[in-house]
């Protein structure tokens, strides 16, 4: 019966029915065809000081050693507001590894960026049902400080071979997913939230803000649109913790604290 129940209903609705009536909730959606490649959604600034350093390398080398191939890269920029700003395409040899400035191609601004790794040999991958994922180091800079890196956070987007973008996160209908950062925010001088959203609908959160006793101070409700990047700004509440609530299940922000003379940087 289960079988018969299976097959009549797509596998999509058996997400969405899973997710929204929590019944062992699947943070990622299911995989489109021909997918060839994964990204994080990785954010980045060169506003106000601030710059940011890609670092990549040749991963068919990496995950396939004993093929000797090239691996293109493409990188895909979007701005905060979601639009597509720039994009690229390289050619990276066996076991090469880049990097580069972003305010070099994308100065004054700040969003998120999607880097796709993409090469001839992957059959051994695809018949294991794995893919090649982008989820290293992104630098970033302060006034020409010390550089403070931050892995890749999720798996967010997919890349097909007709070259079309699907987001891989999950979501519900209502905010009714919680999350709360394993970190202090009564510490420092100024400390934000950083919300990028990879989604193809609206990423609806409310921050919770609370002291040291868990004594609830304030909240803060946000709508992030699709690709969008947002920086949001705590205020000088005397906060000690966040709760997040919001519709996209394996939601984590990036957190950014300000000190007097540094800055930190990572996933909550």
């Amino acid at each position: 019966m289960k079988k018969l129940i299976k097959h009549l209903i797509s596998k999509d609705i058996l997400l969405f029915l899973r997710n929204n009536l929590n019944l062992r909730p699947l943070g990622y959606s299911y995989l489109k065809k021909n997918i060839i490649s994964i990204s994080d959604f990785f954010f980045w600034n060169t506003q106000n000081k601030f710059d940011t350093k890609i670092n990549i390398t040749n991963l068919a080398s990496q995950v396939l050693p004993k093929i000797h191939q090239d691996c293109n890269v493409i990188f895909i920029f979007f701005d905060s507001n979601g639009n597509i700003i720039f994009k690229n395409e390289i050619n990276l040899k066996y076991f090469q590894s880049y990097s580069f400035l972003v305010s070099k191609y994308c100065p004054n601004n700040f969003g998120s960026v999607a880097i796709f790794h993409s090469f001839k040999n992957y059959k051994e991958l695809k018949d294991h049902g794995s893919f090649v994922t982008e989820k290293g180091y992104v630098g970033y800079n302060y006034d020409n400080g010390p550089w403070s890196y931050v892995h890749g956070n999720n798996s967010s987007l997919s890349f097909s071979a007709d070259m079309k973008i699907f987001p891989l996160l999950s979501s519900t209908l209502l905010k009714t997913n919680s999350y709360i950062p394993q970190v202090r925010f009564d510490d420092c001088n100024e400390s934000s939230l950083i919300f990028n959203n990879p989604l193809d609908k609206d990423l609806r959160t409310t921050v919770n803000l609370y002291d040291k006793n868990w004594v609830k101070l304030d909240h803060i409700h946000e709508i992030t649109k699709p690709k969008n990047t947002k920086i949001l700004h705590l205020g000088d509440s005397k906060k000690s913790y966040v709760e997040i609530k919001s519709n996209m299940i394996l939601f984590r922000p990036m957190v950014l604290k300000k000190y007097q003379t540094y800055f930190d940087i990572f996933h909550g």
